[in-house]
C-alpha cells in the first residue's frame, strides 16, 4: 500500500506522472496519478481526468525523476492527451538512428563469407578458397 496525499504543489518536484483507465464504481475512467516524494517515501496523488472513452490518446507513464516539477509533468501530458505530436516524433526519431537492421545484414553478410570460405582484399579482390570445413566454419559463425 502507497501513500497518498491530498495535494500537490504546482513546483513541487515530481518522480513520475501516469495515466491510467482504470474501472471503479462500473464505469471505466481515466485517472492521473502524481508521485511525489514526501517524508522520504513515494507517495502518490490521483485526480479523476473523466470517461476512458473520450480520450483518444493511450495511456501514458512519463519519468520526471526529480528533475521536472508538477506543473511541467502536467504540461507534458496535456499536450500528449490533446494531440501534440512530440511523442511521437520522437520515437521516430529514436527510431531512424537505429542500427539494428544495417548491424544485422552485416552480420548476415560476414556470416555468409564465413560459411562459403571468402575473403576480400579492398574493393576489387575476392578469393574463394577450397577444402574447409563447414562445421568448423559455422561454429566460427556463430562465435561472431
Amino acid at each position: 500500500m502507497k501513500p497518498v496525499t491530498l495535494a500537490v504543489h504546482e513546483d513541487e518536484r515530481a518522480w513520475s506522472l501516469r495515466e491510467v483507465n482504470l474501472a471503479r464504481n462500473g464505469a471505466r475512467r481515466r485517472w492521473q496519478i502524481i508521485t511525489v516524494i514526501r517524508n522520504d517515501q513515494l507517495t502518490e496523488w490521483w485526480t479523476e481526468l473523466g470517461l476512458s472513452e473520450t480520450f483518444t490518446a493511450p495511456q501514458i507513464e512519463m519519468p520526471g525523476l526529480l528533475e521536472h516539477s508538477v506543473a511541467e509533468l502536467r504540461t507534458l501530458a496535456e499536450e500528449y492527451r490533446l494531440g501534440d505530436d512530440y511523442w511521437a516524433k520522437r520515437q521516430a526519431e529514436i527510431a531512424a538512428e537505429s542500427t539494428v537492421i544495417p548491424d544485422m545484414l552485416n552480420q548476415l553478410e560476414e556470416r555468409a563469407k564465413i560459411i562459403h570460405n571468402r575473403s576480400q582484399f579492398g574493393p576489387v579482390v575476392a578469393t574463394q578458397r577450397n577444402g574447409f570445413s563447414w562445421r568448423t566454419a559455422l561454429e566460427h559463425s556463430n562465435s561472431i
